[in-house]
């Protein structure tokens, strides 16, 4: 088992916007490629911080997935509209794998 958590901060005065957002894409990870993805809010730290987790059986599945999702039109413009209420730069993606 393989997971992806990426997280993100969003600007001053963007959280309710950017959490929508998030909600959104979700939905459109879900809907157009199969993919259970939960939404999380860090509890102390940055209050503005939001992260994404999602769960994959082997790296060849998450090989597949991301490049399916690189050729995604409509998620490219998800990711433009999050460009203007995220922090530039505070994107971190990490992946794990469970022993």
């Amino acid at each position: 088992m393989y997971t992806w958590f990426r997280t993100y901060s969003a600007k001053i005065g963007c959280m309710p916007e950017l959490l929508a957002l998030s909600r959104e894409a979700v939905e459109h990870l879900k809907a157009k490629h199969g993919l259970d993805v939960e939404i999380y809010t860090q509890i102390g730290g940055d209050p503005m911080k939001i992260g994404l987790l999602g769960r994959y059986d082997t790296l060849g599945a998450l090989g597949d997935l991301e490049g399916a999702v690189a050729a995604d039109e409509e998620w490219a413009a998800i990711v433009e509209r999050g460009s203007r209420l995220a922090v530039e730069g505070s994107v971190v993606d990490q992946f794990w794998k469970k022993l």
